[in-house]
């Protein structure tokens, strides 16, 4: 029994000793690299603040400063590393390096625009795709998937909330009511405050007409919400001075889904309401306005 035990601690030293003779090992094969450059835009040659800076497969990294420098602490093993640059709104650029030798690791970066983003390409006037930044107008995009939320019937009623600066007002909950839609509130005391409507670069009436006991419905009511592939929000008269004067309120780009090549596919959506009158007032019909300011019995 005594040289069992004997032999078991002699066991657990040695396991002990290989332990930490791997730690040292491992703990040696490591080592720490400064990882410094500067990023910048391609073609200006302008820093970009707060890019993202990693490496890639670890948990070092960094963001640029307001010079577009950046510089960190990695401990890495000696190999072929990543480092992935990425900044909103340009195009991810990844840099190969290895780590070895010196202890300083100098890369720097030069990132190009990406004009391809949907989220920073919206349409203009006459139909015109611009860069969202290098527009001196105020615009708000709005896409096909953020107008169904809700499962409005009208298209007007499916932007309500979700543009600011746009208050829409709908005259009530039943099928075929109109809804007025203000851009920065009203401009004009006598004349209509509603912005123009144009749908794939044709403008269509958006006036309603009210009296006291009905308001007509809007056209763009007519629109299927489920036919939009974006619309685009051009506040302001400067924003819509291509077309002229009945945009003085704005004017809201509709653009429709196409067809895209790839595998045909069928999606088909639908709603059903179904409207009951509980009542209806009681009104006379035996009299009637005459002349004189005398009532005329009805036979």
């Amino acid at each position: 029994m005594q040289k069992l035990h004997d032999f078991l601690g002699k066991m657990r030293f040695r396991l002990v000793f290989i332990a930490l003779m791997a730690s040292s090992l491992s703990a040696f094969a490591q080592s720490q690299y400064t990882l410094t450059g500067t990023v910048t835009e391609s073609g200006s040659g302008l820093p970009l603040t707060g890019a993202s800076v990693f490496v890639e497969n670890t948990s070092f990294g960094t963001v640029t400063d307001f010079d577009g420098n950046y510089s960190f602490t990695a401990t890495l093993e000696q190999g072929t590393y990543t480092l992935s640059l990425s900044s909103l709104g340009f195009t991810p650029q990844k840099i190969t390096f290895t780590a070895g030798g010196n202890s300083t690791i100098t890369n720097n970066a030069s990132l190009s625009e990406d004009l391809t983003s949907l989220d920073e390409v919206v349409v203009t006037a006459l139909g015109i795709e611009a860069n969202k930044k290098s527009l001196s107008n105020s615009i708000q995009n709005i896409k096909s998937d953020q107008l169904l939320e809700g499962n409005q019937a009208n298209m007007v009623n499916g932007l309500q909330g979700k543009v600011s600066g746009v208050n829409i007002v709908s005259s009530g909950g039943a099928p075929g009511t109109s809804s007025i839609i203000l851009i920065r509130g009203g401009s004009s005391i006598t004349g209509s405050n509603q912005p123009l409507f144009v749908v794939d670069g044709i403008p269509i009436d958006n006036s309603t007409n009210s009296s006291l006991d009905v308001a007509s419905i809007n056209r763009a009511s007519d629109i299927n919400p489920a036919d939009v592939e974006s619309i685009s929000i051009l506040k302001g008269p400067a924003a819509a001075a291509l077309y002229g004067i009945q945009a003085a309120s704005g004017a809201v780009i509709i653009t429709t889904k196409k067809g895209k090549a790839g595998v045909s596919t069928i999606s088909y959506s639908g709603s059903l309401s179904v409207d009951k009158i509980l009542g209806t007032p009681d009104v006379q019909s035996a009299l009637w306005a005459g002349n004189g300011n005398c009532d005329r019995i009805r036979h």
